[in-house]
């Protein structure tokens, strides 16, 4: 099926991953055009912003608008050059694997240093998770951390009736507090372009917001192939500070949701 946008041709043929819902085309050796659904260009604000405040390798946004034809978002951006680090991470050497997680600490620590007095998007937008799926749009902006666990337990209450959702729901009212900092979201091997032992590009912005300083470590955790490297070898807790007591609970609120 070929689609086009403002005179850019987005066919099976150019199109990157194998993930059937990311939508993610190679234009030309220089860009990538990238259709959200919904259409929210909330992570075209939020590449903005982490390459105006860090110095995190991330693709520069060229356009972003809302494609009114296509019925979703569309973001062109710099095509980043380099291995998908999920594809090499096993047959890396051992110098070249200690390297990249000493980049990504640093990263990460350079990213959560900027805080918030919100949880949300980037842009003031409502949370973006599959956690929040039962309603789009319907979740945050939050004014603190209590309020987006509320949100979190109402997302329990729309899906689950039941004493296992109500046992989540405590234990997610009984979480202790954290600071809101600046959140990728979905910091997998996935989205971690590498190039001659460098990081040159982290990508995939779509979930990133101001959220308790825990999320970042909770979504790197998501769901994760248990059988790779990079998870046999705990490269998370070496790249975030654990959050073990709120990767407890959030793997019950994940099961629910």
């Amino acid at each position: 099926m070929e689609r086009t946008t403002k005179g850019w041709k987005l066919t099976t043929d150019n199109r990157l991953g194998t993930n059937g819902l990311l939508q993610v085309y190679k234009v030309d050796s220089k860009t990538v055009v990238k259709l959200t659904d919904p259409p929210r260009l909330a992570e075209a604000e939020a590449l903005r912003f982490v390459r105006k405040w860090t110095s995190l390798p991330v693709p520069e946004v060229y356009e972003a608008y809302v494609d009114e034809t296509l019925n979703r978002g569309v973001l062109v951006m710099e095509y980043c050059e380099g291995d998908v680090l999920r594809d090499v991470w096993d047959d890396l050497a051992e110098e070249v694997k200690t390297g990249i997680i000493s980049q990504l600490r640093d990263y990460l620590d350079e990213l959560r240093s900027i805080g918030s007095e919100f949880v949300g998007s980037v842009d003031g937008s409502p949370c973006e998770d599959p956690i929040f799926s039962a309603e789009l749009g319907g979740f945050g902006p939050y004014d603190n951390e209590e309020e987006f666990h509320r949100g979190i337990i109402r997302a329990l209450d729309l899906a689950e009736d039941g004493p296992w959702a109500r046992q989540a729901a405590g234990f997610v009212s009984a979480l202790p507090s954290h600071e809101l900092v600046l959140t990728h979201a979905d910091l997998t091997p996935r989205n971690i372009i590498i190039r001659d032992g460098k990081v040159v590009g982290i990508i995939d912005w779509e979930m990133a917001g101001f959220y308790p300083a825990y999320w970042e470590y909770v979504k790197a955790l998501y769901h994760p192939d248990w059988t790779m490297g990079w998870f046999n070898e705990a490269v998370v807790n070496k790249i975030l500070t654990p959050y073990p007591l709120e990767h407890a609970v959030m793997m019950h609120v994940h099961h629910l949701l």
